[in-house]
């Protein structure tokens, strides 16, 4: 019975990593990049274990242990491209379900996950208002990442379909040494990392004489979030911001033995005009305006 419920799935990965980088500036004056090499070489094996129970036909759970690692390198936009930065460690934990119910009408899915990662990589900005095309990337300790994300799936009716997600992350820094011995533990940060995060999403299909009318809304929302690991000069933060987007297509048109799709479409349809891209404390890039446009789809 339990040979019935239960799947195991092991796996193993191994890695032979092998680098060299050289950085020149060409003889230029003006450069500000002075030139340097490195390289590094390293091999190791990581392993995933898999443990998935079946309540029921409907209902299971799981169970999921892995590792893995980031490469090490140097600092591309630093200023001693000589000094290089060693790799990165992560251990994950995640514990999940996934449920049909209502005749599968109704579909609900959950993890909660812990990650442990040791010598993280972090980009930092030695000085990010007067000089951010200076950026400093080594190994900043250590950090443990942990969050929930659930999302869910309904059939309303046989024409009416909703789904939504949500996702919550939190971390801890510890031991954030520099290279030059100073401690930044209590002013590194975790970039490009929202507390919360959502997504809504409704369809409606309506059969028509000549095919299918389908009505698309959709609406992302995620918190604010750093843009820069070290805060010690200020936060650097792209503010919070949501996106609304709408489709509406004639599926399934049959014309000359082929099937067409017609559709427009609207993007951004509140005009949201946060930025969502900073570049140290002087430079961002914003999300694209309301857009509209339309989508002609030939399958053959």
């Amino acid at each position: 019975m339990l040979q019935d419920k239960l799947d195991l799935t092991r796996g193993l990965r191994y890695t032979d990593d092998e680098r060299d980088a050289t950085r020149t500036n060409d003889g230029w004056f003006f450069n500000s990049f002075a030139p340097g090499a490195t390289d590094s070489q390293m091999d190791r094996v990581d392993y995933t274990v898999i443990s998935d129970y079946s309540w029921t036909d409907d209902v299971s759970t799981y169970a999921k242990v892995s590792t893995g690692f980031r490469s090490g390198g140097s600092s591309r936009n630093g200023l001693d491209f000589n000094q290089p930065f060693d790799k990165e460690d992560l251990t994950s934990y995640e514990l999940g379900w996934k449920s049909e119910m209502l005749d599968q009408r109704l579909r609900i899915n959950g993890a909660t996950y812990f990650m442990q990662i040791s010598d993280i990589i972090l980009d930092y900005l030695p000085d990010p208002v007067l000089n951010p095309q200076f950026v400093e990337s080594f190994n900043s300790g250590d950090a443990d990442v942990y969050g929930v994300e659930i999302d869910a799936d309904a059939a309303i009716t046989d024409q009416f379909t909703v789904g939504f997600n949500f996702s919550y992350l939190n971390y801890d820094f510890s031991n954030v040494d520099f290279p030059d011995g100073t401690d930044h533990t209590d002013t590194t940060e975790l970039v490009w990392a929202p507390e919360y995060a959502y997504a809504v999403t409704a369809d409606y299909a309506l059969p028509v004489s000549v095919g299918e009318v389908v009505f698309h809304l959709d609406y992302s929302w995620q918190d604010d979030q750093y843009a820069l690991a070290n805060t010690e000069f200020g936060e650097v933060k792209v503010d919070d911001y949501g996106l609304l987007n709408a489709r509406i297509s004639l599926a399934d048109v049959q014309m000359g033995g082929h099937n067409w799709q017609f559709a427009i479409w609207g993007r951004n349809l509140t005009d949201e005009d946060s930025a969502n891209y900073l570049i140290g404390s002087t430079a961002s890039t914003y999300l694209a305006p309301l857009m509209w446009g339309g989508e002609v789809i030939f399958e053959f």
